[in-house]
């Protein structure tokens, strides 16, 4: 079974969270340029209330342009508020590392992990870009740590959690979840085999994938325009 946490492994993780948070802040990197004057156009627009649906793929990235548009629309539009969403999805790989390390290993071992991962550079640099890299990898390390999770405790709503976690891969970066399918399933597989849990991390994955068509016909007429 997961070892569970302690109150020392909740002081470890906040203090490396502390951490991460403070080295991105600092270093903050600032717009380039490139996709993220797409992905901030795209989320203005819909703060502004204009959903029309564009050919160009950035645009339709929903898992990056949906959370960038409700920071802006909560705090304004300024490049603090459309770093928001990445900069929390880089803090909050850190923790998901955390997470995994510590119940696999040891707070120390977890501590050594995810401190790696906080002070790594260009994880710091991805952090202070509005680009969709850091909520891609956020999303990817959390459909790991809810599949480990789901295989040690049998719990349907873990399994049904790592479903949606891979949807969040995919509404970032759909090439990339399409890609990444195969290997999230055999990773299960590899952990759990073939059981009656299955069902829900389908309908995770299913519920994913018929909430973008449902938006994709909304915005553009057409369920599979992505």
């Amino acid at each position: 079974p997961l070892t569970p946490f302690r109150s020392t492994d909740w002081f470890g993780l906040t203090v490396v969270v502390a951490l991460a948070l403070a080295l991105r802040i600092y270093f903050h990197t600032g717009l380039f340029g490139s996709d993220e004057v797409t992905y901030i156009q795209t989320a203005v627009s819909i703060v502004a209330g204009d959903w029309q649906a564009s050919n160009y793929i950035g645009a339709t990235r929903y898992g990056m342009n949906l959370p960038l548009a409700l920071s802006i629309y909560l705090f304004g539009l300024s490049e603090a508020s459309a770093n928001l969403w990445p900069l929390l999805c880089s803090v909050g790989e850190v923790a998901v590392v955390f997470a995994i390390a510590r119940w696999l290993w040891s707070t120390r071992v977890a501590m050594i992990c995810a401190g790696l991962l906080a002070l790594l550079p260009l994880h710091v640099h991805i952090a202070g870009r509005m680009l969709a890299d850091a909520p891609l990898a956020f999303f990817l390390s959390l459909s790991v740590a809810l599949l480990l999770h789901a295989a040690y405790s049998r719990s349907a709503l873990s399994y049904f959690a790592a479903g949606l976690a891979w949807g969040g891969v995919f509404w970032v970066k759909e090439s990339v979840g399409l890609l990444y399918l195969p290997i999230f399933l055999f990773l299960i597989l590899l952990l759990d085999g073939i059981n009656g849990k299955w069902s829900s991390l389908l309908g995770g994955v299913g519920l994913s994938l018929v909430a973008n068509c449902a938006l994709m016909s909304f915005v553009a007429g057409d369920p599979l325009h992505v």
